[in-house]
């Protein structure tokens, strides 16, 4: 297992490396958004260089809210098109997989039609991110139609796209975590934590909301053992300090 963290994408990316950097991370999951680490913000050289320095890898993070599963044909042709920019970032920076999230549009359309204009994107996506060198991974988010079921259908006909469990998300509308490790432990590579009360996305520290950790990272354990991103959006950084050794404990005990 290797524990990651995310940077505040609202805050100067140099400071949050050298952070997760001196508290002994593994890795940092790089949030590429709107602020301080848009495109046209960054500098794919200076941020690679950076990383070495600070001796950290990198997980990718595409912005949660680009409409992959629009609709409008023509939106979906720009959303591919914007995240093409983003895989190139990544891949320049040497991001070895990158996250990009499921998007669901709801309105008058079945969830057929929304499975197929996600799968539409995604086909296109994979095939630009495997060109650059990148796996594409495929988050749920906090959206009712995020059910393992639905994931699966995206997954099993796009072969290399990936799965990537956000275990607080899937703590949502009545479900359950390990249901979705169960039924998707194939596809994880890679995986976020935080915790909620199970009807909104709070992204809370481990232990302050109502998910079973303990039964959770133990199916978790059973199947993978790779990169988790505490995804714990918190004022203070000692709360993601605690969720740290919260899931130490938890791994080496369970």
């Amino acid at each position: 297992m290797k524990i990651g963290l995310p940077n505040n994408p609202k805050r100067e990316l140099d400071k949050e490396i050298l952070w997760i950097s001196a508290n002994k991370f593994d890795y940092i999951d790089l949030f590429l958004e709107e602020g301080k680490t848009s495109l046209n913000s960054i500098n794919p050289q200076s941020v690679k260089d950076l990383l070495k320095k600070a001796k950290l890898s990198a997980t990718g993070h595409m912005p949660w809210y680009i409409p992959i599963g629009s609709p409008i044909k023509a939106i979906r042709e720009a959303a591919v098109s914007e995240t093409k920019k983003y895989l190139t970032v990544f891949s320049e920076i040497e991001t070895e997989k990158v996250a990009i999230h499921a998007h669901w549009c709801h309105g008058s359309f079945c969830l057929k039609e929304m499975i197929d204009f996600q799968t539409e994107s995604l086909e296109k996506i994979t095939r630009i991110a495997k060109s650059l060198g990148v796996t594409p991974l495929l988050e749920l988010t906090d959206s009712k139609e995020d059910a393992p079921s639905n994931i699966k259908k995206i997954l099993d006909s796009i072969p290399q796209l990936r799965f990537l469990l956000d275990i607080g998300h899937a703590n949502l509308h009545g479900r359950k975590p390990v249901d979705y490790i169960r039924e998707l432990s194939s596809y994880i590579s890679h995986v976020h934590m935080h915790d909620n009360s199970r009807d909104l996305d709070l992204h809370l520290p481990i232990g302050c909301g109502n998910i079973d950790w303990e039964k959770t990272i133990k199916a978790l354990k059973q199947y993978y053992d790779g990169t988790i991103t505490l995804e714990i959006f918190s004022r203070s950084k000692d709360y993601v300090l605690l969720s740290r050794d919260k899931l130490q404990k938890y791994w080496a005990d369970l």
